[in-house]
């Protein structure tokens, strides 16, 4: 009985060994008749029981959980939603005044707004700088769809359309809009169309007149110095005459501080970084598909164009800054190759390899391998005890 008690357990340590996380549902009876309890079988039931049970709360309790999720996913998503809206860019409010020849409208405070004449190509009207309460005016604009899209801090508006009909309207002889380039010394301006713009300069006595295109707009070019007087004033063919417009060429300081610099694209995150003077509004535009974008420049300068989607090499893209009606001028930046380096790295647990048969098992597999060693050798023993017992068993 003794021995097969010792076999019993050797037997008993080994199966712990080798399989540590199993539970067995019934009894093991040895040769002696002898009786190991290792699990009885209602025990084992009444776990099943319990356990299903539970596997039953649990799955209800994922289920209302998976409710509860989607009901909250549901109320983000509408959140989210409401928040979005508020924080839309919008225009409003825009009307045209036929008798003093003038669109008004409103936005948020501070925002840039893009004019856009739809019936000539969507080409380029200008930008105008909404007041402190987000009121601006377009004079004299030219017959036809005028739309106006709202910059601000990186958002964009909806385009906002109107249809300018003109009929025996007497144009405003008032200069308006006026700018200043830097790159080309240029003040640019709106006025009655067809209108004669004489220029006057009291610093030097000098002289000069330029008329004014189909929809009003005009241009005077010429060696301004730095804080030059220059004095506008329009007249039509009947000889009525605008009110005299004043404009000072700005400081070399100033003129310095917006020029566009430090251009860089990122191919990786399609993303233009570049430097201007701080605060300004920065105009981009892709040449060649008609897409074009306003951000505005921080405080120290820097400013970043994302989303104008899959940019190819060879592509040219022109940048232009203005703060306080002064313009920096068009430069252009053209797409680079993308570098070397953007080259896809394969990692290497996806590379394809030629096994070796040296491989190393995981840690659980080393785990579990280790265990059965153990049991094996568990086994040995007391298989080696049982050897040893009876070959004393026969010297006695």
């Amino acid at each position: 009985m003794k021995k097969l008690r010792v076999l019993g357990v050797g037997l008993l340590l080994s199966t712990m060994l080798v399989a540590p996380g199993q539970v067995f549902a019934e009894s093991v009876v040895m040769e002696s008749g002898e009786k190991i309890e290792v699990a009885s079988t209602q025990e084992t039931s009444a776990a099943e029981e319990s356990t299903e049970s539970t596997v039953g709360t649990t799955e209800s309790g994922a289920m209302t959980q998976e409710n509860a999720v989607e009901k909250t996913a549901t109320v983000d998503s509408i959140e989210k939603k409401e928040t979005k809206i508020e924080n839309e860019l919008k225009i409003w409010d825009v009307v045209y005044d036929a008798e003093k020849d003038q669109i008004t409208g409103k936005t948020e405070p501070n925002a840039d707004v893009l004019i856009i004449h739809v019936d000539t190509g969507n080409s380029n009207g200008g930008v105008l700088l909404a007041d402190a309460g987000g009121n601006f005016t377009y004079t004299n604009p030219i017959a036809g769809t005028i739309r106006f899209e709202a910059y601000l801090d990186g958002r964009k508006s909806i385009p906002y359309d109107i249809d300018v009909k003109k009929a025996n309207v007497v144009a405003s002889l008032n200069i308006t809009n006026v700018t200043y380039t830097i790159t080309t010394q240029t003040i640019h301006g709106s006025t009655a169309p067809n209108a004669v713009v004489y220029v006057y300069l009291p610093s030097t006595g000098g002289q000069g007149m330029v008329v004014a295109n189909d929809i009003g707009l005009f241009s005077v070019t010429d060696q301004f110095k730095a804080g030059t007087e220059v004095i506008l004033t329009t007249a039509d063919e009947a000889g009525n005459k605008g009110e005299p417009f004043s404009y000072t060429i700005p400081s070399e300081e100033a003129m310095a501080s917006l020029k566009i610099r430090d251009i860089f694209y990122d191919h990786a995150t399609q993303t233009f970084t570049g430097k201007t003077a701080p605060n300004a509004s920065v105009y981009v535009s892709v040449i060649g598909i008609n897409q074009r974008v306003v951000v505005q420049a921080d405080q120290n300068g820097h400013f970043v164009v994302t989303d104008q989607g899959e940019i190819q090499p060879g592509w040219v893209v022109t940048f232009s800054a203005s703060l306080d009606n002064l313009i920096s001028g068009i430069y252009e930046y053209t797409i680079p190759e993308a570098p070397a380096n953007d080259l896809t790295i394969v990692p290497v647990k996806d590379a394809a390899t030629k096994p070796t048969g040296k491989e190393f098992p995981k840690t659980g597999a080393t785990t579990n391998i280790a265990l059965s060693l153990v049991g094996s050798f568990a086994v040995l023993v007391a298989a080696a005890m049982i050897i040893t017992r009876k070959l004393a068993g026969k010297k006695g």
